[in-house]
């Protein structure tokens, strides 16, 4: 196996003239033989690293490694709380009926393939439902963009709703400044063969301390659960303005903002 790396920097203003690094992200380039790769990394009953974000193309012998940032985890366990507490106010035991999938990955006919940064999907399928080899079908994926370019943001999403690739109902779209307090959240579905962005929002935070959402972020409920609602307990999935306070509190205390 190959290895090339990259290391990249993020500095804040004055860190350049100072030497300081603020933080780092890492990305990781191999050249690997496909039998290496699945023993390795695909195979969950001999994986050596099953925690690591990966995007792979098998054909080409390429495998990407991303180490996730704090941020990310902030997000992603944010994102994942506030879902449940939202399905939890519906009762009928629907937060128990579905499954997230931090670091969910997915298999495309094509040989390449991702991890979300977390997924979900319902808990129950249909009998034989499987999706491109991979019997995991995530409904709703989100991604988080720290350090991330928008190019490689847009790629993700387009990966994820492709049928022939994540096939995903509905992506999440969450991108965080580095420097300002300030927070973009998107969300995607296929409309005409093509991602579509059905909804968007912001979140800042003026220097007095003031948080300010400009609406809720809503999931809808057939995207997430593969269903049409059948009772009226069965609504859109909505994080309200409380709730994403506390996912972009969660994300800019471990950025220092």
């Amino acid at each position: 196996m190959t290895m090339v790396a990259w290391r990249v920097y993020l500095f804040q203003s004055g860190d350049l003239e100072s030497g300081r690094r603020e933080r780092e992200t890492d990305y990781m380039l191999f050249h690997i033989d496909p039998v290496d790769f699945t023993h390795d990394f695909l195979d969950e009953a001999t994986a050596y690293f099953p925690r690591l974000r990966l995007s792979f193309d098998i054909p080409h012998k390429l495998l990407l490694i991303t180490i996730p940032s704090p941020e990310h985890a902030a997000a992603i366990g944010a994102l994942s709380e506030e879902t449940r507490r939202d399905l939890d106010s519906m009762g009928h035991g629907l937060s128990h009926a579905i499954k997230s999938y931090p670091g969910g990955g997915t298999r495309a006919q094509n040989g390449k393939g991702k991890d979300a940064d977390i997924a979900f999907g319902p808990r129950r399928r249909a009998v034989g439902e499987r999706a491109n080899g991979n019997e995991k079908r995530y409904t709703v994926v989100a991604e988080i963009a720290i350090s991330e370019t928008e190019t490689k943001l847009k790629r993700d999403t387009d990966f994820w709703l492709d049928p022939l690739c994540g096939n995903a109902n509905l992506v999440i779209t969450i991108t965080a400044s580095r420097k300002l307090a300030y927070i973009k959240i998107d969300t995607w579905q296929r409309v005409n063969d093509q991602a579509h962005c059905t909804g968007s929002l912001s979140i800042t935070k003026t220097t007095q301390g003031r948080v300010k959402v400009t609406g809720p972020l809503r999931i809808p409920f057939d995207a997430l659960f593969d269903r049409a609602p059948t009772s009226p307990a069965e609504r859109a999935i909505s994080l309200s303005v409380q709730r994403l306070q506390s996912l972009a509190e969660a994300i800019w205390e471990d950025q220092g903002i």
